[in-house]
């Protein structure tokens, strides 16, 4: 079954919802809120009900009984909520709004248009000093300084007689979150362009204009893949075994599990370092070994 790209927007706008403190304050409303999401996008609906969400989300035994135990209604209670909190605080501007209507299980999933701010009144330019414009400069420096000191160097690609601009994955499929490795020579990005047309990752020679090859096959969603300084791994958020990150070599082989449920991996420029989102707050730990 192929992936509509709007899911991929919808997962995006899940991990922001994620990240709200409400959310990221409380496991069981996470746990809840992205099985509701991920079932509802796959079409599960049937598993949508109070006691298969009580066993496969909660953990509880098959005798579950949700009159005596009612952490499903009690849960959900609190996600409705906070959805509504969102969407008036943060969320306010999303495009995708994401709701869970009293009495169901099932997310009700809406494309809308977003609320219109205002724009803020126009201020009068302050009188003009000439040891300003020497102050603003000094501080872009300092603050790019701040922002690239965990990011990867850019990578360095010779230059050629091609246009600045141009195209390089062709044909009718789903391509996004592309990623060049560190010298230049590889794209990764994901796609649903294989034979089953589900989202897995794919990697593009830059030398070899047009040739790529499948990196992953797997029925889960596959995004957001980042190369290793050596250009010897990948790693990236896969939603397989309940969603986290995992890494695998680029020459194809094993696939390793790094980290339960985090999202958006980054390696740092000397390799001895993953960074990922892990619902409200940066994680970081040593390369390939669990550290969230």
């Amino acid at each position: 079954m192929k992936v509509p790209a709007d899911d991929l927007v919808v997962l995006d706008e899940l991990q922001r919802i994620l990240q709200f403190r409400p959310f990221a304050a409380s496991q069981n409303k996470r746990k809840l809120l992205e099985a509701v999401v991920e079932k509802t996008l796959r079409g599960k609906t049937e598993e949508l009900k109070e006691k298969p969400l009580g066993i496969h989300v909660f953990g509880r035994g098959d005798d579950f009984d949700p009159l005596e135990d009612s952490i499903v209604r009690t849960v959900a209670s609190g996600v409705r909520r906070d959805l509504e909190a969102y969407y008036k605080g943060p969320g306010g501007r999303s495009t995708v709004r994401i709701s869970l209507p009293t009495g169901s299980y099932v997310a009700v999933i809406e494309r809308v248009q977003p609320e219109a701010i205002a724009p803020p009144p126009p201020v009068a330019p302050p009188a003009r000093r000439r040891w300003k414009p020497a102050i603003a400069a000094a501080s872009a420096v300092v603050a790019s300084a701040a922002i690239w000191s965990f990011r990867s160097p850019a990578p360095s690609i010779e230059k050629q007689d091609v246009p600045s601009n141009y195209r390089i994955t062709r044909g009718s499929g789903y391509s996004s979150h592309p990623a060049p490795s560190r010298d230049g020579k590889w794209i990764a990005f994901t796609s649903d362009r294989g034979a089953d047309g589900q989202l897995d990752l794919w990697l593009l020679s830059t030398d070899q204009q047009g040739v790529m090859r499948q990196l992953t096959f797997t029925p889960e969603m596959e995004m957001s893949p980042d190369f290793s300084p050596n250009g010897k791994y990948l790693v990236y958020r896969s939603w397989r075994e309940g969603g986290g990150i995992w890494r695998i070599p680029i020459q194809g082989g094993p696939e390793l599990k790094l980290v339960e449920r985090g999202y958006s991996p980054r390696y740092s420029p000397d390799g001895k370092w993953i960074g990922c989102g892990y619902f409200g707050t940066t994680a970081l730990g040593p390369a390939c070994s669990r550290f969230c």
